[in-house]
């Protein structure tokens, strides 16, 4: 049944998603107004790529993408505005979210064949790197991640590759590759909201980089992919929440109809990767039930999200139009306030707007002084400052900085699935999807075997079992299925184990010989949300201060090189790796974390056992790390050339110095002149489509 057609089925029910304020704001259905075509400026090929760049951007394909930006224009707007309105709740001390249940006895749609099994899939697989990608639709997995985000760099080079090779694929025309239906099932996924395609512009706005993937890709591949019933199938990315699950079952809904596909075809594995998300998978499931494949656990960038929504405390006043400067003088407060704040008051207003300074100091008579420039329009004035009158005070109670018990300790040594906060979140996944007929799926594996053959036999044994043990743990909990990196791990999973390293672990044989495990429902299973926001006991050490900084130095310079995720010390390390590097390394120089300032922490590891982390120190880490790389470009897995890792070295500490948290390092990589420069064609876009 059509989302939007839930409420009409019965007079009686009330339509869960319309409580909870999900309802879509656009029909799906196509508009019987005709409207003018929407003007497109897209970016000309890079060189040697005149042939892909034509056959994926073609007049048919444009239109499709350019209708779909246009008909949801207004939600994706109103999805960003509710990101920042709910950054500022947050921010200004807003309590824990509640959790959000949708009630009644419902289940999302049942699977295709294809997808009742989905025990293994191969993660990280850029299809622009040809290679790698034919390499893994030849493995024996069920899925395959076919992956324009975390482990993709969006050049536009790699963009037409990328949309090209999965062209190539789903129509047969993949060298060395199988027919469609002989493959593992490709699961896309295109990038997500932060994300925008700057080579494509829809009536003169720069698209948003997850339709732009989604559009290209269902186009040409999804009435193929339905035919084969093989798809077509999506992961979503970094979803805030259950109104953001809407928006998609919406696109897709669409999308069906605009293509003539069967409604429900269309199916989609939301990534748990945000904290938000995880207070409102039941919403994100129903949103999504006619289209839903479940939910995955996404360890790094979930646990980066919650140093980036509770890590951070502000309070921020939002408001309009013209400047108006006003400065109260001789009013007592309770408390003694910072000398400078910036605080983001909320207060009730009809416009959102641009950001409020208050500058606040304290008198010899004891008295405060308190001075704000905000953009209000005049017929509220007086309202307004009656109304910051009465409610400073308690304001105040909020401008007390950055909330150190969010403090992440050293992620190699304290945070894995085994920890409080992330077994509870593991456990809600399963119970919210196995409740509803979902499966509940396990984040990637990212250890890899050793590359030199049979001279580190030990360390692959090691690899396998650490591999092994931590997916056996989580087939314990619940899940259904997950992700590795590394072709060479499947036989490990599939039990086809060569015996000199290691007996077969039995994984999915012994512990979960059916398909899923659907039926562990979890009932008894009671998760608070302290128990999400439990940060584990631990310390900083100077190893895993060194490790963030390196992983976090060669993100941005493979990224330079246009290459999306990378091998560093036995494992592959992408934008969610490099997201909570870069997040633990801002959050220890912003708090000044002790390196001995908890018990638990070996110090054995440092030379310096009253060291604090500060930006001195990092950057002072970070540089000769950088100098060693340049004295060898050719190390191991890397092979780094001196001038862009310098710059790398730059834009690093630019964004771990940074005094306000970004959000995101992808959004801050792709909108940096220096990544254009590095990358985009020096030729001016050209008009395909016009409105006359």
């Amino acid at each position: 049944m059509n989302m939007a057609d839930t409420s009409s089925s019965s007079n009686n029910t009330t339509d869960p998603v319309a409580v909870l304020g999900y309802r879509p704001q656009v029909s799906v259905h196509p508009t019987s107004t005709p409207q003018p075509p929407p003007d497109v400026y897209l970016e000309p090929p890079p060189p040697g790529l005149e042939l892909e760049h034509a056959r994926i951007f073609t007049s048919d394909a444009l239109k499709f993408v350019a209708q779909l930006i246009t008909a949801f224009v207004r939600d994706i707007d109103q999805l960003y505005q509710k990101r920042l309105v709910r950054k500022c709740d947050l921010q200004g001390g807003s309590l824990l979210p509640n959790f959000q249940k949708v009630p009644g006895d419902w289940k999302v749609a049942p699977l295709p064949r294809r997808l009742l099994n989905r025990h293994l899939d191969l993660g990280d697989v850029s299809p622009s790197n040809q290679k790698h990608f034919t390499k893994a639709l030849n493995a024996d997995v069920q899925g395959v991640q076919v992956d324009f985000d975390d482990g993709h760099c969006p050049t536009w080079r790699n963009q037409i590759s990328g949309l090209h090779n999965v062209y190539r694929a789903v129509h047969g025309l993949l060298p060395g590759v199988p027919r469609i239906r002989s493959v593992p099932i490709l699961m896309l996924r295109p990038r997500a909201w932060n994300m925008v395609e700057h080579h494509l512009m829809v009536n003169g706005r720069e698209v948003p980089g997850p339709l732009f993937d989604f559009g290209l890709l269902v186009f040409h591949n999804g009435k193929i992919l339905s035919e084969q019933g093989c798809g077509p199938f999506f992961y979503l990315s970094k979803l805030e929440g259950a109104n953001e699950a809407q928006l998609w079952d919406d696109v897709f809904t669409w999308s069906e109809r605009m293509l003539g596909i069967t409604h429900g075809t269309i199916k989609a594995c939301v990534l748990i990767e945000n904290i938000l998300s995880s207070f409102e998978l039941d919403g994100i499931l129903f949103a999504l039930k006619d289209h839903s494949l479940g939910l995955n656990c996404g360890i790094w960038d979930y646990a980066a999200s919650i140093i980036c929504k509770f890590g951070i405390r502000e309070i921020i006043f939002i408001c309009s139009v013209p400047a108006f400067t006003w400065r109260v003088s001789g009013k007592p407060f309770r408390k003694k306030p910072p000398s400078v704040t910036r605080a983001i008051l909320n207060i009730d207003l009809p416009v959102i707007g641009s950001l409020v300074y208050f500058e606040s100091s304290v008198l010899n008579n004891g008295a405060t002084e308190v001075s704000c420039e905000l953009s209000v329009s005049t017929k509220v004035v007086t309202g307004l400052l009656c109304h910051i009158l009465r409610t400073f005070g308690q304001c105040l109670a909020h401008l007390s900085g950055d909330r150190k018990e969010f403090v992440l300790p050293d992620r190699s040594k304290y945070v894995n699935m085994e920890r409080h906060f992330l077994k509870s979140y593991l456990r809600l996944v399963v119970q919210a999807c196995h409740r509803r007929g979902a499966h509940a799926t396990g984040g990637m594996a990212a250890l890899l075997l050793p590359t030199d053959g049979q001279k580190h036999t030990r360390e692959a044994a090691d690899v396998m079992r650490k591999v092994s043990e931590a997916k056996l743990s989580e087939i314990r909990e619940g899940i259904d299925g997950f992700m590795v990196y590394d072709v060479g791990l499947v036989p490990v999973i599939n039990q086809i184990v060569n015996p000199r390293f290691m007996d077969p672990i039995q994984l999915w044989q012994t512990h979960s010989p059916s398909l899923n495990q659907l039926s562990l429902t979890r009932d008894d299973l009671q998760v608070t949300s302290h128990d999400l926001l439990e940060m584990p006991q631990g310390g900083v050490t100077l190893a895993g201060l060194k490790h963030n900084i390196a992983v976090g130095i060669l993100f941005v310079y493979h990224w330079l090189q246009g290459i999306g995720h990378f091998r560093y010390q036995g494992a592959v390390e992408d934008s969610a790796t490099a997201e909570i590097s870069r997040s633990q390394i801002w959050q220890w120089i912003r708090h000044g974390v002790s390196q001995t300032r908890r018990r638990i922490l070996k110090k054995t590891m440092m030379e310096d056992m009253d060291a604090v982390v500060t930006r001195s120190l990092v950057q002072s880490i970070a540089t000769r790390f950088v100098s060693e790389q340049n004295r060898t470009p050719s190390r191991g897995d890397q092979q780094t050339k001196p001038p862009r890792l310098d710059t790398a070295l730059q834009m690093f500490l630019e964004i771990v110095s940074k005094r306000d948290f970004p959000e995101f390092i992808t959004t801050y990589l792709n909108d940096s002149h220096t990544f254009w420069a590095c990358h985009r064609p020096m030729t001016a876009p050209y008009r395909l489509l016009s409105k006359q």
